[in-house]
């Protein structure tokens, strides 16, 4: 038996305002999107996690929506989650940040301040504790018979920086020097040089420091024997085409985590300092892309060094990539000298 027109018509009439309540009731639960925070581990990922966890979820809390840590085992990762838009936040290393900044559409927004009161931190060149070597110079000269462990080749402490002053600036390159060079993370070449699995390693200065308060019989097992300039601190991104109120609330939060404030609890204070002083950090300060040009003028001299050096190169294409980097540090020493006299930071 057949059902009226006017049957169907009720029925449909109830399917759709059933369907629409149940529209309705999905979009009004729907969850704030996530937002997530690269992050590069130069200890193990769930040290990383573990560190970073308190400060993320305080973000989160703060901003009405999750905030998810994003953590590459190397610097190549953190980067491609920026460009691909899959992380919007991030905290790395100078030389990293240049990538970000010139590939992957972010911006240099903040920088860490450390207890130490220094703007920033130092690579150490370290060997075995029982090591014959002393100096920077005696791990150069033997060279040809060690194994040498340094950092991703996009760390700044762990390979851009000591590659200029400890290599380039000698017209000399790890990989024709030692017997072997090995990559990996910082704390990863602390451990293989307390136990004799590597000669000697660049690391940096507040990885080392770090773990020596966790474990001190591997630090005990080491010795530092060369130590670079002072790096600048490590900067925070973020990406360019987050919304403006995003970019304020975001600012506003790490500049004030962890410091006194109206309404701030001492209970609330407390916390996070203990999130920060697992970090070894006292304050996030504001910052932006000119931090960078210290690390852009060794990474470009230690790539005229390579050039100048490099005997597979036909002369003309030799002066020509030169001529290039010349220009690149002419004009960086430009911005650097206007940010000295007070054109910017």
């Amino acid at each position: 038996m057949g059902i009226s027109v006017a049957v169907w018509t009720r029925r449909i009439g109830l399917w759709a305002l059933l369907i629409g309540q149940t529209a309705g009731h999905v979009h009004g639960a729907e969850a704030p999107q996530a937002l997530r925070f690269a992050l590069i581990a130069p200890q193990s990922r769930q040290e990383m996690e573990a560190n970073w966890g308190p400060v993320l979820a305080a973000l989160g809390k703060h901003l009405g929506r999750p905030v998810m840590a994003e953590v590459s085992a190397d610097y190549a990762g953190a980067i491609w989650n920026l460009r691909s838009g899959r992380a919007q936040l991030a905290w790395l290393g100078n030389k990293t940040a240049i990538e970000a900044v010139d590939l992957a559409g972010t911006e240099v927004f903040a920088k860490e301040t450390y207890p130490s009161g220094l703007g920033g931190y130092y690579t150490y060149l370290i060997v075995p504790r029982d090591s014959p070597l002393a100096s920077a110079d005696e791990v150069i000269a033997k060279a040809v018979d060690l194994t040498f462990a340094q950092g991703d080749v996009n760390s700044t402490s762990g390979t851009v920086v000591p590659g200029y002053y400890l290599f380039a600036s000698r017209h000399l390159e790890p990989r024709k020097l030692f017997k072997r060079v090995v990559h990996a993370n910082h704390e990863d070449n602390i451990r293989a040089v307390a136990e004799g699995r590597s000669d000697a390693a660049t690391v940096a200065s507040l990885i080392y420091d770090q773990l020596g308060r966790r474990d001190p019989g591997t630090l005990a097992a080491t010795r530092i024997v060369w130590r670079s300039p002072l790096i600048p601190a490590d900067p925070l991104v973020r990406r360019r085409d987050l919304p403006a109120a995003d970019k304020e609330r975001i600012a506003a939060f790490f500049f004030g985590y962890g410091q006194p404030a109206a309404g701030k609890s001492a209970m609330q204070l407390a916390e996070e300092r203990r999130a920060m002083d697992r970090l070894d950090i006292s304050s996030f300060v504001p910052s932006d892309d000119g931090q960078l040009v210290s690390v852009r003028l060794i990474e470009a001299a230690r790539q005229r060094t390579q050039t100048e050096t490099d005997t597979t190169l036909p002369p003309g294409e030799r002066q020509r990539r030169l001529a290039d980097i010349n220009r690149r540090i002419a004009q960086l020493e430009g911005r650097s000298g206007a940010m000295e006299s007070g054109g910017g930071q």
